[in-house]
């Protein structure tokens, strides 16, 4: 690995190197045509993206995170920039034995043999920030010490702040960097990082996935030795399994990889929807699957947390895209900062039913109709309207991770229908805010449920809100046509309509539509109020719901007469 010096100087050089392509492509740019323009950027793209990996394989360290993080970012960057990087493997030679035995034994207080019987000098694994070495325990448990990189803090240091400089020159230099919040996503990963390398904090997280995911069968996470943790060492129940992508061994072994899959989901499913705390480095190193089938979660440095807010949105958009709602989608989509400020919805509602198209209905097999789908999406992704948040950032990147890791073990995965059997119940419960206790009120959720089942209560409760949102939309007609015929008349229009019948028309559906929902919504909350044992409730609801109906039948007679009325004032005036 290079010198402290050369390290710096070795990003400064990659940087301006590639700030100089960039200018200069920019510069050229107007010599050419618009497709010769296209072809030489996706040249540069790919040159650019091969110049990044191989130095980070150079120089490892932080370095490599970088390139891994760059990969994931297909919302920022081109597809041909971020395939060069996908390869890029956290793997580095480990270090010196000595170096690593004097830190472990500075980090516990005492020698290597005060613990241990057996502590294997050759490393497990050896990646940029630590190095994970087989042990046993004197009380004879077979364990697994993880190791910071002795001297890593200091490198990843001066790589950061290397960094930082080189994100200031692309931030002034380029008219790229000013569409994105470079600040944030830069922040994002320094943070990501630091808290990777505390294993105080990595020891915390394992506590919490244990308690988290005992209610997921068929999964489980290692326990640390308390007594054995510090900041840069950490000592951990030793778990032997093989990888999800060894199918040989898997099928050998006699264990069902749709089961597999299944496990991984119901395990995100958990994290995402339930607990907000998220695994985000889901790679095949990372997860093991024992003899007996339980698939096993490693290395906990990398977490996201989700908050109450971001996780009813996240519901909110799913609701709305299982129910092929696009204005609710784009509103979702808004609510999560998602959407850059010059999103065009249009489009981006066009994009939307595009995807359904493709999934719905269809099994996510992973092949090259697939991977050509997913480089549309990704160059979608780039020229349009979305970027990803900063806190977003690794857990869209697990989710990827986790689509591709469950496709290829069950090829045939219906994602559509896994989120309409699994997760309806959630979405609703998160999208209300509530839960199942008891508090002494009615929780009409908890009725329903009981008497429906959860899956068919959480499809209710989707379409009740379906339902609601159309009837709020009814509302606002009147007002909002009213307004957009004061915006016409004070631009003094040239051509103008006669919008008064459309207008008094639409006010009435409005008004039916309005009373329909509230009609159809206390009948249905009087019916479980009822079942529930809250009979003078009930009868509050079902006179709610009459006392609507009465104005519905008002409001269409009134209407049928209006438009007899004016049948035969026609008719007349014809004559």
């Amino acid at each position: 690995m290079p010198s402290q010096l050369g390290r710096s100087l070795t990003i400064f050089w990659l940087a301006f190197r590639l700030l100089v392509d960039y200018l200069w492509l920019d510069f050229t740019s107007r010599f050419r045509s618009s497709e010769a323009q296209r072809a030489t950027e996706q040249r540069a793209y790919a040159r650019w993206g091969r110049m990044i990996r191989k130095a980070a394989v150079r120089l490892g360290g932080v370095i490599i995170k970088v390139g891994q993080f760059l990969s994931t970012r297909a919302d920022i960057l081109p597809d041909v920039f971020t395939k060069e990087l996908a390869s890029l493997q956290d793997a580095v030679p480990p270090a010196p034995f000595t170096a690593v035995r004097r830190q472990v034994e500075d980090e516990l207080g005492a020698p290597l043999g005060a613990f241990f019987t057996e502590f294997d000098e050759q490393p497990l694994a050896s990646a940029s920030l630590g190095q994970v070495h087989r042990a046993v325990l004197k009380e004879g448990q077979l364990v697994a010490v993880k190791v910071l990189r002795p001297g890593i803090e200091r490198l990843v240091a001066i790589d950061l702040s290397a960094l930082r400089r080189v994100l200031g020159w692309v931030k002034r230099m380029t008219s790229w960097a000013k569409r994105f919040d470079l600040d944030a996503v830069m922040d994002e990963f320094e943070a990501t990082t630091l808290r990777e390398m505390d294993y105080l904090q990595e020891a915390e997280h394992i506590r919490k996935f244990r308690h988290n995911l005992r209610a997921v069968p068929g999964v489980d996470v290692p326990f640390p030795f308390d007594n054995l943790v510090s900041r840069r060492t950490l000592v951990m129940e030793y778990v032997e399994g093989m990888k999800l992508t060894e199918r040989d061994r898997l099928q050998a072994a006699g264990i069902d990889r749709v089961q597999l899959a299944q496990r991984l989901v119901d395990a995100y499913v958990q994290m995402v929807l339930v607990d907000g705390f998220v695994h985000v480095d889901p790679h095949p190193g990372n997860l093991l699957v024992r003899p007996d089938g339980t698939v096993v979660f490693l290395d906990f440095g990398m977490v996201a947390s989700i908050t109450a807010k971001d996780k009813k949105g996240v519901a909110d958009l799913a609701t709305t895209l299982l129910t092929r709602n696009l204005d609710g989608a784009v509103a979702a989509l808004r609510d999560l900062e998602v959407l850059r400020p010059h999103a065009n919805a249009t489009v981006l509602k066009q994009a939307l039913g595009f995807i359904l198209d493709r999934l719905s209905g269809t099994k996510l097999e992973v092949g090259p109709e697939f991977d050509r789908f997913l480089v549309q999406l990704r160059e979608w992704l780039y020229e349009e309207p979305l970027q990803f948040p900063s806190r977003y950032i690794f857990l869209v990147r697990a989710v990827g991770l986790l689509a591709g890791l469950a496709a290829g073990l069950d090829p045939e995965i219906d994602w559509v229908g896994i989120l309409k059997r699994q997760a309806l119940p959630l979405l609703t419960q998160t999208q209300t805010g509530g839960d199942s206790k008891d508090d002494g009120g009615f929780n009409w959720q908890k009725t329903a449920a009981d008497l429906l089942g959860p899956k068919a209560a959480a499809g209710l409760g989707i379409a009740w809100r379906e339902v609601s949102a159309a009837g709020m939309s009814a509302l606002r007609v009147p007002g909002e046509l009213e307004h957009v015929l004061q915006k016409a008349d004070a631009g003094n229009l040239q051509v103008r309509v006669d919008l008064g019948p459309v207008s008094e028309q639409l006010a009435r559906n409005g008004s039916r539509s309005s009373w329909s929902t509230v009609a159809a919504g206390a009948g249905i909350t009087g019916a479980l109020l009822r079942v529930g044992g809250f009979p003078l409730e009930a009868r509050v609801a079902w006179g709610v719901a009459g006392f609507a109906l009465l104005l519905l039948l008002m409001s269409s007679r009134s209407a049928g007469g209006r438009r007899r009325s004016s049948f035969h004032g026609k008719l007349r005036g014809d004559r």
